[in-house]
């Protein structure tokens, strides 16, 4: 399965969304052009994944926990669809149940896991301890 750009945004800002608290569409913009990532947010809080806060210190924060929400809910929102592998041979096959079982996958995998991923990953990349899943 490939990640489409729009995904992958989707993913950041929820990862950044995740560590708690109200962040503005400019705080999680860094490095993805702010106009895309407002219509991902709009997105987002369609599903009921965000809310919006008002005011001079609004922006955005997690409609409810972390532990709540799945990656498959995440690219489910934003329209995201699974791609089936090409159809009549064998490995055709092969793929669809290979695709299936990542689709299983990420129907399970909450933000919070990929959010635990995501601070060992960053530690290993500063040198402080060892990725893992």
């Amino acid at each position: 399965m490939r990640f489409s750009r729009r995904s992958v945004y989707a993913l950041q800002a929820m990862l950044a969304l995740a560590e708690g608290g109200v962040l503005s569409v400019g705080t999680l913009a860094k490095g993805m052009p702010r106009a895309f990532l407002e219509k991902i947010l709009l997105d987002l809080r369609r599903a009921g994944l965000v809310e919006a806060v008002r005011g001079a210190k609004g922006g955005y924060r997690l409609a409810v926990p972390a532990r709540e929400i799945t990656v498959e809910q995440i690219l489910l929102a934003l329209g995201e669809e699974w791609q089936v592998p090409g159809e009549g041979s064998f490995m055709g096959l092969v793929e669809r149940r290979m695709a299936e079982v990542v689709r299983r996958y990420v129907a399970g995998l909450t933000l919070a896991d990929l959010y635990c991923d995501w601070q060992s990953w960053q530690a290993q990349q500063r040198g402080e301890g060892e990725f893992t899943i």
